[in-house]
């Protein structure tokens, strides 16, 4: 009887660690990623949650990593992925006050920030914008909170800037007079616009010179993730593999 039950637990034994052992690899791949919302490239309602979520989901594939997005609030986001609960957030851009905490990506995309004001504001319908942030100091400026590439320049020319929690927001605001200019992503501004006021868009003027151009937005990844650096070098092998 005792030989009985010794010869079934080495029958069932292989089958059981086999699949503890594909469990634990399973788990291993998958990866989470904590992001915001950030339409179009961000979205928990958007289709594959936005069109950079669709892109790193591509990356993630090339891989063999299978993704998790969580959202929450921008700053908690950021927090989450700090203390290595999360490998990475994005899209995020490269500045160095984040390079002590923080890994940084191959591009997921280029694109431009861009100041936006309203037709009806007698304050900025002669101005012209000639690069350099000092030149908006005498302006109301408003952006999303976290776009330090906004808002560290303008801080460091003496520009007064109102931060808002949302994209929505900050446009709310500028169409209700509340702000003079607006400073924010190209396709984000474009999408808030279209979303909140489809027939009164006339009535936004976007500035013909950006205030950034050729701008790369990446994976903000954890330095405090396991194996972050390894992860990283596959996901950017793919990355590039998408770029040709």
């Amino acid at each position: 009887m005792k030989m009985r039950y010794l010869v079934s637990i080495l029958l069932v034994w292989p089958l059981l660690w086999g699949s503890f052992i594909t469990d634990n690899i399973s788990a291993e791949e998958v990866l989470s990623f904590a992001i915001g919302e950030w339409a179009p490239f961000t979205g928990k309602e958007l289709p594959s949650f936005g069109l950079i979520s669709s892109v790193v989901q591509e990356a993630c594939a090339k891989a063999g990593i299978t993704p998790r997005f969580d959202f929450f609030p921008w700053p908690r986001a950021e927090y989450l992925v700090k203390t290595g609960r999360y490998f990475a957030t994005f899209p995020y851009l490269h500045i160095p006050e984040r390079e002590q905490s923080f890994y940084f990506s191959e591009p997921l995309f280029r694109s431009q920030l861009i100041i936006i004001t309203m037709k009806n504001n007698k304050k900025t319908e002669h101005f012209e914008y000639g690069g350099g942030p000092e030149a908006l100091k005498p302006f109301r400026i408003g952006t999303t909170a976290g776009s330090y590439a906004v808002i560290y320049p303008l801080k460091r020319a003496g520009v007064v800037i109102e931060e808002s929690n949302t994209i929505d927001l900050a446009i709310q605001k500028l169409y209700s007079g509340r702000l003079d200019f607006i400073i924010d992503e190209y396709r984000v501004a474009k999408d808030a616009i279209q979303r909140l006021y489809a027939a009164k868009e006339d009535r936004f003027v976007f500035l013909n010179r950006p205030f950034a151009d050729q701008l790369e937005y990446r994976l903000l990844v954890s330095k405090n993730y396991p194996d972050a650096l390894e992860i990283l070098e596959r996901l950017n092998k793919a990355l590039l593999e998408l770029q040709h």
